[in-house]
């Protein structure tokens, strides 16, 4: 009896390792890639971060004279959001007695002072009952404190002039 000896036959390599082995090797030059595209990038932006702190003092003072220059123009623009507050104010006030004033009661005057919250109108009406009328419905409103008759007196033409004041609570207006 011989023995035989067969040559051993080589395995066949599955075809997803060939391409598994593909995408590794694509995805290792890429990333290799990106890492050496990077690192010259961040040099370069280094670079020019050191430049522009060699150019830093002169660009301090450049800053700080333009802000000189905007100071003034911020002031004025407070200033001016402070009267376009109390426009708002006296806008509202001005809505809530169009709201609380009857129809037959016209307003002759309106001045409205801010720092202290207080409000004088010269109004006129036809006779004392509608004048009791709108001062009842004024006392009424929760917005209104201190309504006072100041003035009263009748015209040549036989009309009512009155003058009232009060006091507004702005955070109750505002809202």
């Amino acid at each position: 009896m011989a023995i035989e000896i067969k040559a051993k036959r080589k395995s066949k390599i599955p075809v997803w390792t060939f391409a598994a082995a593909g995408i590794l090797a694509f995805l290792i030059v890429f990333l290799g890639a990106s890492y050496f595209y990077f690192w010259l990038k961040i040099k370069k932006i280094s670079g020019e971060i050191q430049n522009k702190e060699s150019q830093n003092p002169l660009l301090a003072e450049s800053i700080k004279k333009e802000e000189e220059k905007i100071l003034p123009l911020q002031q004025k623009i407070n200033n001016f959001g402070g009267l376009l507050s109390q426009h708002y104010q006296s806008l509202k006030i001005l809505e809530l007695l169009e709201k609380l004033c009857l129809a037959k009661v016209w307003f002759r005057d309106f001045n409205f002072t801010a720092e202290e919250n207080k409000t004088t109108v010269s109004a006129q009406t036809n006779n004392f009952l509608i004048l009791e009328q709108q001062i009842s419905i004024l006392k009424q409103s929760s917005f209104i404190n201190n309504l006072t008759l100041t003035d009263v007196s009748i015209s040549e033409s036989g009309k009512i002039n009155f003058t009232f004041n009060f006091l507004v609570e702005p955070e109750k207006l505002l809202k």
